[in-house]
């Protein structure tokens, strides 16, 4: 039986809500979270290799874009699937029936596009970029379990990339080459995590992205929905009890329930291949994002965007 999809959305949207982060960081719950009340139409991972139109357009996992790049096709799809105008049925999986309750945004979620987000968002001041993170230990191991998906596996990939080695990864070049040779299959995982949260956190300014933890959305979901809806500068609904709701209790299409503790990753870890993913955290000073609790350090977070802002205001 053919499912038959349902929805209104108005031919210019108000603003785009584009939800990025590494595959298994709780996109796809998280998303549903923001969209509790189905006010949204929402696009699952438009940005795709298993989309046609993105393979034959030359999109690729983790590409890195620029305004030094032409990619001119490319960038006319990328506009069009953020304005709205674009449909496949893969992405329009979540939408049966919306109401918009006077909303007029469109949600789209992405697991693949952390390196194209700057400059997408810099020439289009309507997508209000999200970056989720999560425990990178708890995102390998979760890769790790799921090793015939559709991974990245050998974060040599990178150096391929000519204008993203040279504008970000030069200084990490030996110990992408060390681990690309001789590392352990999350070593190599960590190492890719590493990469795509590290380059936006250095590319945003403080006010251009929302940074939210996937254990935050565990423990306080219904806080970090007002810190979403206050960066998206819409009325704050203080009534919502999302932690009772069905949405929150139930895991994601792409998860299992067990994942749904914070530190449920460290049962399944050795000491060594902990030490081991430490040195690679540090290399991009994100040995201490997160505390033994597995609880995020948003200070650390604040202060690289700050940086960042910092650096813009004195040129």
């Amino acid at each position: 039986m053919k499912r038959i999809i349902y929805f209104f959305y108005p031919i210019n949207y108000k603003n785009t809500i584009w939800l990025i982060g590494a595959g298994r960081s709780g996109t796809t719950w998280v998303s549903s979270l923001i969209n509790y009340r189905n006010s949204y139409r929402e696009l699952f991972e438009p940005f795709h290799t298993k989309i046609p139109e993105m393979y034959l357009m030359g999109f690729k996992k983790n590409l890195f874009l620029n305004e030094e790049g032409k990619r001119r096709w490319l960038r006319f799809l990328i506009k069009k699937v953020l304005q709205g105008k674009f449909y496949h049925p893969r992405v329009e999986r979540s939408n049966k029936f919306i109401n918009f309750y006077g909303n007029d945004f469109l949600l789209v979620k992405d697991i693949f596009v952390n390196l194209i987000a700057y400059e997408v968002c810099t020439n289009n001041s309507k997508v209000k970029p999200i970056l989720l993170i999560r425990n990178p230990f708890a995102v390998a191991l979760s890769v790790r379990e799921r090793k015939n998906w559709s991974w990245m596996t050998d974060p040599k990939e990178f150096l391929l990339q000519k204008e993203l080695f040279e504008n970000y990864l030069k200084p990490f070049n030996e110990i992408i080459l060390d681990i690309s040779a001789n590392g352990s299959y999350l070593d190599k995982q960590i190492l890719i995590w590493s990469i795509i949260n590290y380059i936006p956190l250095l590319q945003f300014t403080e006010k251009k992205l929302l940074v939210t933890f996937y254990e935050d959305w565990l423990l306080n979901p219904e806080q970090e929905l007002k810190k979403v809806q206050n960066y998206l500068n819409i009325p704050i609904v203080s009534s919502v009890d999302i932690k009772n709701s069905k949405k929150f209790k139930e895991s994601s299409r792409t998860s299992s329930k067990k994942e749904f503790e914070i530190s449920s990753w460290n049962k399944k870890i050795s000491i060594d291949e902990i030490k081991s993913g430490m040195k690679i955290l540090k290399k991009f000073g994100l040995e201490n994002l997160y505390d033994e609790f597995s609880r995020p350090n948003h200070d650390l977070i604040q202060q690289i965007l700050l940086n960042k802002t910092k650096m813009n205001n004195a040129r």
